[in-house]
């Protein structure tokens, strides 16, 4: 059952936000903005799923999900999306590609792992606070 308390709400809206700007970016040709560096659109794939593993994994918790929940459900979550915005792409002109979900994966495990290090950097605080 959704949290109706309002920082878990909040933390939903900023998902949903960032996934919007994601289907943008996912079904929009960017070519254009993309650098000239080896293996950008991968670096810009993991960079754009960080912030959503941060944001999901945020949410779960202020949904009220224990910590291996929140790892596991974000990583759910985004992988799913992930895939779908691969499917997706196909429908609009772009290629939908494995290596592709495969960096939204890598993303998304680092985005995760910095909430996991702010977790314990205020349970820590909170502790030391005690």
């Amino acid at each position: 059952m959704p949290s109706s308390d309002p920082s878990a709400l909040r933390a939903w809206l900023a998902v949903a936000v960032w996934m919007t700007v994601t289907v943008i970016l996912s079904t929009f040709q960017l070519e254009d903005l993309q650098p000239n560096l080896p293996d950008a659109d991968k670096i810009g794939h993991a960079a754009v799923y960080v912030v959503l593993g941060f944001l999901c994994a945020v949410a779960w918790h202020r949904h009220g999900s224990s910590h291996s929940a929140v790892l596991e459900r974000s990583m759910a979550l985004v992988l799913l999306y992930g895939a779908l915005m691969e499917f997706l792409q196909s429908f609009v002109g772009r290629d939908p590609s494995m290596a592709d979900w495969i960096a939204d994966g890598v993303g998304a495990l680092v985005g995760i792992g910095f909430w996991k290090a702010w977790r314990v950097v205020v349970e820590s605080t909170a502790e030391q606070a005690r």
